[in-house]
């Protein structure tokens, strides 16, 4: 069968979150949701679906049964059908229970009662605001907090409380560490009812506008109600290190690695030091973690040698918390101080970071989170690796020897970045099986080289921008689905049969062409160049030629202005995605010549047999840089000619010119039949400086040209 639906697509789902231990009916909206086969979860739940289409496939109904000892926090969920699986959509498991926001709760007069401890899931209307009210005894600690960004939505949220006589007695925009989301806590000073505005504070308003209001009877840290934990694990699974009396070098906690380290910043100057012994040449590794927990912390390391000589000192970098290694020059105890670079302090300001041994090794990373594979085919997976201190070759394998799929080009040679992963799957599979795998690469001796997981997490935060911190499970867990095959949906061709590269002037230009486009495809494609002669490289082909309706694609090669004259063989591969499926495309065996920066052929002009006269036109091909250069004087001599034929020794292409005449005599003969030959003429010029000479391809004649007693052709 030959599939041409769109793989299924989730814009949100109804209610936003669901309770562990409890079994919750949801509603996941999107589209081309018709004939689901399943529904994958981030978190420990059992799900069923209870109705696989609606009239317009925009919506089914599922239940989840979610284990009890699920943690609180934002996972991920996906829906699978025949034609593939869709981007994951975040849900969050909550130990709240939820309401839906009234229509009409857009004045304090119609505010919406609620009794706390509860969440409300509600959508922003532009500029118009939600209220919401609710009564607290005198003394009585909340927390309100709003989510939004971290579930991938794009309300962003301003919260106001009142009390009941209209006194605003607490507001927050952005709560520093949650994404964009806030949160406030605030004690009633008496026994009152209390109004909340929820508003977007850019007072915009779409489909994604949605947020959960969550309202709590105590008082949170920002740790105890944080949303998201990419650990999902205990503090015992941890091993975490608690770190709270060492604010001094005399106090400093000694650590060993491996260890994972916390504390909080209550006090204002507080600066925690730790005790490393190391010996000559060893190194450590140290990385934060606190931007990844929703904390709002922002930690400055700094590592100092035996003799107080600072080794190492770093802050975050952009979104991503601090992380480097450092090498120990001489033996003996290192100290490393870490501070609250903003000099921020409080409860909320919580950190863990980790100290392990560094060693040598990469990062895998692919632009993809899911794979959808037509029956029968295979899976393609663009992979590339940042090498750290390493250049050896990295070989990639399925974690589970069980996954019934077979990886192909799953090794990145020695010296080289990136490789085309290949991803089979086991014959039996059918349309609608949904897995999900992860794939670690190995470097050649375990024992010196880090392993590293496959990180598929790039698309998952280019499609949610406000989520920067995505669940754990999203970021090395490839969701790989089996679906309808799709034919091949385009083909290539290039703009010319050969490739030439000029010498000296360094640089090419070709066409490659997407051709044979299936209806309905009409996405850019991915070009690349392959198996280049060594010092070349390719550019400007990543983006298609404007106005080419993403069909046409130039490709840039320079290379060594000395490059020895020679023929080569490369390739052009193509990727191509349509409804979720990858294609590729290659055309081996391309001919790329290296020649002088100069061709010149000849053309027979005119043969006039009466004043035995032979006129050739000499042409001449130049290639310049781009940016621009001279077009020299071009010198012409004869250099091969048939002992008939006597012509000027010398002549030349003016400057700027392209082509000239060259006039020839012809001499008396006894035979006519004796009147053929070769014509062949050298041509010099400068091109960069540097003088070129080249010879043209032999030109054939015979005098006179057979069946013309007056005016001659090439016979």
């Amino acid at each position: 069968m030959v599939g041409r639906a769109n793989p299924p697509e989730l814009t949100h789902s109804s209610p936003l979150a669901v309770m562990p231990g409890m079994t919750t009916e949801l509603i996941f909206h999107g589209k081309d949701l018709e004939g689901a086969t399943g529904i994958w979860t981030g978190f420990n739940a059992r799900t069923n679906i209870l109705s696989r289409k609606d009239a317009d496939h925009k919506s089914i109904r599922a239940s989840l049964d979610v284990a009890k000892n699920v943690p609180r926090g934002i996972y991920a969920a996906r829906v699978a059908t025949g034609a593939g699986v869709s981007q994951p959509l975040m849900i969050m498991v909550d130990d709240l229970s939820t309401v839906k926001e009234i229509a009409s709760n857009h004045s304090r007069d119609g505010a919406q009662a609620v009794l706390p401890p509860v969440a409300v899931d509600g959508a922003g209307n532009g500029t118009e605001s939600d209220f919401y009210c609710f009564d607290a005894s005198q003394g009585q600690w909340l927390t309100l907090e709003v989510v939004s960004s971290r579930l991938g939505y794009a309300f962003d949220a301003l919260v106001r409380v009142f009390d009941e006589k209209g006194n605003e007695i607490a507001v927050v925009d952005d709560t520093p560490g949650l994404h964009g989301d806030c949160r406030l806590c605030f004690q009633s000073k008496q026994h009152q009812r209390y109004y909340v505005e929820v508003v977007d504070s850019k007072y915009s308003s779409s489909a994604r506008h949605k947020y959960r209001l969550r309202i709590v009877n105590e008082l949170a840290s920002t740790h105890a109600s944080a949303t998201t934990d990419p650990f999902h694990a205990t503090s015992a699974e941890l091993n975490l290190i608690n770190s709270d009396s060492n604010m001094s070098k005399e106090t400093a906690l000694e650590v060993v690695a491996p260890a994972n380290l916390q504390g909080v910043f209550r006090n204002a100057g507080e600066v925690f030091f730790y005790r490393l012994k190391m010996t000559t040449g060893s190194r450590r590794r140290i990385c934060g973690i606190t931007r990844s927990e929703d904390l709002p912390t922002d930690l400055l390391f700094s590592v100092y040698a035996p003799d107080g000589t600072l080794v190492a000192s770093h802050d975050d970098a952009g979104l991503d918390d601090a992380c480097f290694h450092f090498q120990a020059d001489q033996d003996g105890d290192y100290l490393l101080s870490v501070r609250e670079v903003n000099g921020c302090f409080g409860s909320d300001y919580a950190f863990r970071f980790s100290v392990t041994e560094a060693r040598t090794g990469f990062e895998l990373s692919a632009s993809a989170n899911r794979l959808i594979i037509g029956q029968g085919g295979q899976g393609l997976l663009p992979v590339v690796c940042n090498r750290i201190d390493y250049n050896g070759p990295i070989t990639m394998r399925i974690d589970n020897p069980s996954a019934p799929y077979q990886l192909v080009n799953g090794v990145i040679p020695k010296g080289q970045n990136k490789t085309l992963l290949k991803i089979i799957p086991s014959a039996e599979l059918t349309p609608g099986d949904l897995r999900t795998i992860q794939i670690t690469g190995y470097g050649e001796d375990a024992a010196t080289v880090s392993s590293s997981h496959l990180q598929v997490v790039d698309e998952v935060r280019s499609l949610s921008p406000s989520l920067p911190y995505p669940p754990i499970e999203l970021w090395d867990q490839l969701a790989v689905s089996i679906a309808n095959p799709l034919p091949d949906f385009f083909g290539l061709r290039l703009g010319a049969d050969e490739v030439v590269f000029p010498r000296i002037v360094g640089e090419l230009y070709f066409t490659v062409h997407c051709v044979d486009r299936l209806a309905g495809f009409t996405e850019a494609i991915v070009v690349e160049a392959e198996n280049l002669p060594p010092g070349f490289k390719a550019s400007g082909h990543e983006k298609p030629v404007g106005n080419s309706k993403n069909n046409e694609y130039r490709f840039q090669i320079n290379g060594p202005a000395q490059a020895p004259l020679g023929k080569h063989s490369i390739s052009v591969r193509a990727l191509g995605s349509f409804q979720g499926q990858r294609k590729e495309v290659v055309i081996n065996d391309i001919p790329l010549r290296v020649i002088e920066p100069l061709i010149v052929s000849l053309e027979l002009s005119d043969i006039d047999v009466e004043k035995g006269e032979v006129s050739m036109i000499v042409k001449a091909t130049r290639f310049l840089p781009r940016a621009g250069g001279d077009r020299k004087e071009i010198y012409l001599k004869l250099k091969e000619h048939p002992d008939w034929i006597t012509g000027p020794e010398s002549s030349s292409i003016d400057v700027g010119k392209n082509d000239t005449v060259v006039r020839m005599a012809v001499t008396a003969s006894q035979d006519p039949s004796e009147r053929k030959g070769k014509i062949v003429f050298t041509a010099e010029t400068s091109v960069n400086g540097q003088t070129v000479q080249v010879d043209s391809e032999p030109f054939e004649i015979c005098f006179p040209p057979a069946n013309d007693s007056s005016k001659g052709r090439l016979k």
